[in-house]
């Protein structure tokens, strides 16, 4: 009989130390979950950028380039000074391709100043 008291007494304790380190370590995941870290991915951007001039300035430079969205992010960086929003710079990209029509995906996740496709007056009339 005095086993069974001696165990059951042993659980209870664990029990009761459980509960306290449950306390401490909640209290603790709290703390840690209010701290706010710095957001080192973007710098603010210069008063009056636009993204979408940077990205057509880039490709007003180097028209002929065929680039992801990592070159245009360091294009923007070192001639603007300031860490760029990637999904941000994602957005102003596809709607210069997808609605604008300015740049081009010659394949998935590259873009390139759209080519014009004009017809010339000599090419529609048949060669007789």
């Amino acid at each position: 009989m005095r086993n069974s008291k001696t165990k059951l007494a042993d659980v209870v304790d664990e029990i009761i130390e459980l509960r306290q380190r449950i306390k401490t370590d909640t209290e603790r995941l709290k703390s840690l979950e209010s701290i706010s870290l710095p957001d080192t991915t973007t710098t603010p951007e210069p008063n009056g950028f636009d993204y979408k001039e940077a990205i057509m300035e880039f490709f007003n430079e180097k028209p002929n380039s065929v680039v992801n969205l990592d070159t245009i992010l360091q294009y923007i960086s070192t001639k603007h000074n300031f860490t760029p929003d990637r999904s941000t710079a994602s957005i102003r990209i596809g709607y210069l391709a997808d609605t604008a029509k300015k740049l081009e995906r010659p394949k998935r996740g590259f873009y390139r100043l759209a080519t014009k496709t004009e017809t010339t007056p000599s090419s529609e009339q048949g060669s007789g």
